[in-house]
């Protein structure tokens, strides 16, 4: 998310015309597809027994409910109100998962503070970026790619655990293969 939302001006700077006002709607279009990452990842991780039904019939109440909230989201906010509506409900399905692995007795081990550090670190890595390629409009290529790389180089290092890295990456493979 944090990549799209850093990279949104350059990436509609080389789009055509008709696409120059995107460039708001890509971080949450990101934001999304990560939570889309996100369910499939605690999904894939957690060892609930009736998880694989209980997706399926999550996922299908999130479709259902997804239509007449991002009609009223768009409605109310415009387009990027769809991509929201996206957040919202598959927030609600993962958040609900992670609880009943939590609760199942086989919980997924989340560390709250750290993932609360890596959050509050995009949005600080954002801000600053914004103010300085306000301050500087020339330093804006160099600082949209520097700030990625600043913060995958930060979460290596300083906040995710070293025993914890193995399930980042199967959570990772288990986005990517999709449902």
């Amino acid at each position: 998310v944090l990549c799209l939302a850093v990279a949104a001006d350059e990436i509609v700077r080389v789009a055509p015309g008709a696409y120059s006002g995107a460039g708001t709607l890509l971080p949450a279009l990101a934001a999304a597809a990560a939570m889309r990452g996100v369910l499939m990842g605690i999904y894939r991780t957690s060892s609930l027994p009736g998880s694989s039904s209980f997706y399926r019939r999550g996922v299908g109440y999130a479709g259902l409910v997804y239509v007449p909230l991002a009609i009223g989201l768009v409605a109310a906010i415009g387009p990027m109100g769809a991509a929201l509506g996206a957040v919202i409900v598959l927030g609600v399905v993962a958040i609900v998962l992670w609880v009943r692995s939590v609760r199942g007795g086989h919980p997924l081990v989340v560390s709250l503070p750290r993932l609360a550090a890596a959050a509050a670190l995009a949005v600080a890595l954002f801000g600053a970026l914004e103010l300085l390629v306000d301050a500087d409009p020339g330093l804006s290529t160099p600082l949209h790619l520097a700030v990625p790389l600043a913060y995958l180089l930060a979460l290596a290092l300083f906040v995710v655990p070293r025993d914890q890295v193995r399930l980042l990456g199967r959570v990772a493979r288990g986005a990517v293969r999709g449902g």
